[in-house]
């Protein structure tokens, strides 16, 4: 069974490389996200963002990761920069996604996440 942090790092991956496939098995159905906008993110619509090729990602880069594992779930806190092109409009930037990990059926998903832009260093 792979650990939350390899999952982390396919699910980075998956975001890089637009690979839906992986980011639908990774994502649940009933995924409750906000982003750094204050938007509700759904996997429907997150899917149909990889798919459009509206964005593009270029850079993806994780520090700060904090993980805490507890009885059938996780929590992840993890700062990424975050560089690429939406509607071809460049962005950059690093953002703080906090994203709660369940074990469904024997397989681990996302089922609720956060994102914030980063605005200060590290505490």
């Amino acid at each position: 069974m792979s650990t939350i942090a390899d999952l982390e790092e396919s699910l980075l991956t998956a975001m890089r490389t637009h690979d839906v496939v992986t980011l639908d098995r990774l994502l649940a159905d009933d995924l409750v996200f906000t982003d750094h906008l204050g938007r509700h993110i759904t996997k429907a619509w997150d899917l149909a963002e990889h798919r459009s090729g509206r964005m593009t990602i270029d850079e993806l880069v994780p520090s700060e990761q904090v993980i805490r594992e507890l009885p059938k779930a996780a929590v992840v806190s993890v700062r990424v920069y975050i560089r690429g092109t939406y509607e071809q409009q460049p962005f950059a930037g690093d953002i703080r996604y906090t994203r709660f990990w369940m074990l469904r059926e024997r397989r681990w998903q996302v089922v609720a996440g956060h994102s914030s832009v980063v605005t200060a260093g590290p505490v």
